[in-house]
């Protein structure tokens, strides 16, 4: 659909061949105006789009591939100082195409891994909310197959006011870090080409190890003593206190 959220009954996932993914793009790349594109989105409202998403670059034949670099900021001179920083081993590469002329977004959702963001044509625009602003999003629980999503629908989500976020406009040419754990939603142009890199998370080091247990009844002794402390600040001393544990993290 227009919006790729974390409701499976608004996504099917289908195969098709690299050429008509080829032929598909050309279609959409060759819709330029901004009237065009109005008109299409009105037409398709309710209908299905097609979208390239999280297509693995070992897929593509060896000479695409030689065309992307092996790292987000291998190339560029002016990138030099990115070569310092750390990060934990890469995990994949990966491509998204947008395959329809009208535009495309995502619902609220983080990843568990951090990855860089990179344009190739087209544009993103990215917004991005701090892991402590995620309640506003109200999540799915915890053991639901999307519980990185919000369970609000793309309307809801356009319609409430974030507190704390940041919108940022990703072109040709650029890129972005999303950290991990971090809520992001994207809205993609038709014929828009990226490619992200994704890095280990540190999910896997906290809870791979022995350590594990004692994390999880620290994070959970935090989120207590926070809430009792918002319950108590905010109440009387007359008053009787009912202390809910929201832990959204």
């Amino acid at each position: 659909s227009s919006s790729n959220s974390g409701d499976e009954a608004k996504r099917i996932n289908t195969e098709m061949k690299l050429r008509d993914v080829f032929e598909l793009y050309q279609t959409a790349a060759q819709t330029e105006t901004t009237s065009s594109k109005q008109v299409h989105a009105k037409e398709v409202e309710d209908s299905w789009r097609l979208y390239l998403a999280q297509c693995p670059l070992d897929d593509f034949p060896l000479r695409l591939r030689e065309e992307i670099p092996s790292t987000p900021f291998s190339r560029d001179p002016r990138n030099h100082h990115l070569k310092h920083l750390k990060f934990r081993g890469l995990q994949g590469k990966y491509i998204w195409m947008s395959l329809d002329p009208g535009t495309i977004s995502t619902t609220w959702h983080y990843d568990s891994n951090p990855n860089f963001l990179c344009v190739i044509v087209g544009h993103k625009i990215v917004n991005l909310l701090a892991p402590s602003h995620g309640h506003q999003l109200k999540p799915y629980k915890i053991g639901h197959r999307s519980s990185n999503h919000t369970s609000l629908s793309f309307d809801e989500t356009n319609n409430i006011d974030v507190h704390g976020e940041s919108v940022y406009t990703v072109k040709a040419g650029e890129g972005i870090f999303i950290p991990e754990g971090w809520w992001h939603k994207v809205c993609s142009d038709g014929g828009t080409i990226a490619v992200n890199y994704w890095y280990e998370g540190i999910r896997k080091t906290l809870w791979d190890s022995e350590m594990g247990q004692y994390y999880i009844r620290t994070t959970l002794e935090h989120l207590v003593a926070t809430e009792k402390n918002k319950v108590l600040t905010n109440a009387n001393a007359s008053e009787h206190v009912h202390l809910v544990l929201r832990p959204f993290f």
